[in-house]
């Protein structure tokens, strides 16, 4: 008896990455000298869905490596990344195929997704101590890390210089915020200490070498495609009804601090006109 092989099974792909998502899988897979990406910007602009898509590449393409992706909180964890993560796009196409899903087995209690073939990917939070002596004592192939802002910028840079050191994987941070918090430590790392981040080619004076931190800038109106058009429309109407926050929350701009109470200020909106004869309740 003739045994007939079957072919191999063929995972294709269905979502269209916008170019901030596709720039973020370039450089997080192909390019093996860049160490640490930073993707900031506005609300929506597919972040988070370009770093879970990062996280499931890996996993498939580095049998038995292992995958962080972490947050400040696994209760945000959970109610953002997880759900992109097993979610869908906004035209219902599945974030992991299904293919891979089927693959898979998760225990949501320990946050932990094994794969066929080895790979192992975690889903953390990090909001007490344990929680972080937990991520800094394990081996990772790739931390990927949403809302960094939120961390101590000391304990990324411990994990970017110790703990990529898994036998299996590209070796890789990514992190991802919002632009909201003003020019922070993250923005310092990437914007004032490695000044050449930008700049592909030249010597970073930090690294020594060509410099192996990178930038994303992402805006909400680069992933329209893939948006609501009532969505699209609303945020449109912010550059006339709130400038600042368009600025900081649609096109990804970096908060300017002032010496004001307020960036802009406004008597109508910021002043209160209580009568004379008004008396507090007790």
């Amino acid at each position: 008896m003739v045994v007939k092989e079957e072919a191999p099974k063929i995972i294709r792909e269905e979502i269209e990455y916008n170019e901030t998502q596709e720039l973020m899988l370039k450089w997080s897979i192909a390019y093996p000298y860049i160490r640490c990406i930073y993707c900031h910007g506005g609300v929506r602009s597919g972040k988070s869905l370009g770093l879970c898509k990062i996280a499931q590449i890996i996993s498939q393409k580095f049998p038995m490596s292992k995958t962080l992706i972490a947050r400040d909180t696994r209760v945000n964890l959970k109610n953002t990344t997880l759900k992109t993560f097993f979610g869908y796009d906004f035209f219902g196409r599945p974030v992991v195929m299904p293919q891979l899903y089927r693959e898979r087995d998760y225990n949501k209690t320990e946050g932990y997704l094994k794969w066929l073939n080895g790979s192992e990917t975690y889903f953390w939070g990090m909001e007490n101590p344990d929680d972080i002596s937990r991520v800094k004592s394990t081996e990772w192939s790739a931390i990927l890390i949403e809302e960094a802002d939120a961390l101590d910028v000391a304990v990324i840079q411990f994990l970017l210089e110790t703990r990529l050191s898994h036998p299996q994987g590209p070796h890789k941070m990514m992190l991802t915020s919002n632009t909201d918090t003003g020019h922070s430590d993250l923005y310092r790392l990437f914007y004032e200490t490695h000044d050449l981040a930008k700049n592909p080619g030249e010597i970073c004076d930090h690294c020594g070498i060509e410099c192996e931190f990178r930038t994303i800038p992402s805006t909400t109106l680069g992933n329209e495609q893939n948006l609501p058009d009532n969505y699209v429309r609303r945020i449109k109407r912010m550059e006339f009804s709130d400038p600042r926050m368009y600025k900081v929350y649609v096109m990804g701009e970096f908060m300017e601090f002032t010496k004001k109470i307020f960036p802009e200020f406004d008597q109508n909106t910021h002043i209160v006109d209580i009568p004379a004869s008004w008396v507090p309740p007790p």
